[in-house]
């Protein structure tokens, strides 16, 4: 198993309508999972292995950004690929509601929560 592709544990989705926020400018991204994410042309200079704190926003709402910490996985040509450090509720509550939009889904964790009895 040497391609890139194998070590990756989860699907990946467009990552349309999301931006990282790093010293105040947004860079959309290519491509992001419940594991981490990637994006072009990002000109952080880190190497792999850095942790660094981004802000991860859309871009229709780019002031309401999360922090969130990422280790830098790859640098390859103009692709930066980066993995959460730490995959929080609130993460994954931002990242299931993009996912169901991109997919055209009301994620089930959104759903009415009222129970009939």
């Amino acid at each position: 198993m040497t391609s890139a592709d194998e070590r990756r544990k989860f699907n990946r989705h467009y990552g349309k309508g999301l931006i990282l926020i790093w010293e105040n400018q947004a860079y959309p991204l290519l491509n992001v999972s419940p594991g981490g994410l990637c994006l072009r042309d990002w000109p952080g200079g880190k190497p792999a292995g850095d942790i660094v704190t981004i802000g991860l926003a859309t871009e229709d709402r780019p002031d309401r950004h999360m922090d969130v910490d990422c280790r830098i996985v790859s640098v390859r040509g103009d692709l930066t690929h980066m993995a959460f450090t730490l995959v929080t509720m609130p993460l994954l509550t931002f990242l299931i509601g993009h996912i169901g939009s991109v997919l055209g889904v009301d994620p089930y964790y959104f759903g009415d929560k009222s129970t009939s009895a």
